[in-house]
């Protein structure tokens, strides 16, 4: 008999509080995340159902809060994708939602669009947008971006609607508050 041990996330998913989250905790979400993003992008994987009910909330003797990326169901290698998939409608990327009839393939940047409309509504506190025209607004480059804090201003290159003009996993963890943040883990949690 075979068992699989896995660790206990107390806090679950962050999906009932992350519309309400203050800002310092965003940023801790977001370079916890964005850490993870890099890792299975690193081993030319694609995490494909970036949401808040995939990021879970744990806690830590020392540094308190810490998130981590769940559900891997849906992981596929890079450039590999099937018609078949079904991510989560709000965070899907233009590319996912128009494949195949796209010119650009669904690769990693796709989890970049994804956690970018995560961070997008952390940022605003509100939904974005799941209803034509303003999700279609969303992913065409014509969103409004004005009302973003400067210091989140790359979540307008996040969603951006060709995705080789979006970051990369390895550029957004050079942001400022994400090496802080991961700054503050460094001593005390290997991910």
């Amino acid at each position: 008999m075979a068992y699989l041990q896995m660790e206990l996330a107390e806090f679950g998913s962050i999906r009932p509080r992350y519309l309400k989250l203050p800002t310092q905790e965003i940023w801790k979400v977001f370079a916890h995340i964005i850490s993870a993003v890099a890792y299975i992008h690193s081993k030319s994987y694609m995490h494909l159902d970036i949401s808040p009910s995939n990021i879970l909330q744990c806690s830590h003797p020392i540094v308190g809060n810490i998130y981590k990326l769940a559900d891997f169901g849906t992981t596929l290698p890079v450039d590999n994708f099937k018609e078949d998939f079904e991510g989560a409608g709000p965070y899907v990327s233009p590319e996912t939602l128009q494949y195949p009839n796209t010119e650009y393939p669904v690769s990693s940047p796709t989890d970049i669009f994804s956690l970018g409309v995560v961070l997008l509504e952390m940022v605003t506190r509100k939904y974005a947008p799941r209803a034509f025209p303003a999700y279609g607004d969303l992913r065409s480059g014509k969103y409004d971006f004005s009302k973003i804090p400067k210091e989140f201003s790359f979540i307008s290159q996040m969603l951006a609607p060709n995705p080789m003009e979006r970051p990369t996993a390895e550029q957004l963890l050079k942001l400022d508050g994400v090496q802080r943040e991961l700054n503050l883990l460094h001593p005390y949690v290997d991910f």
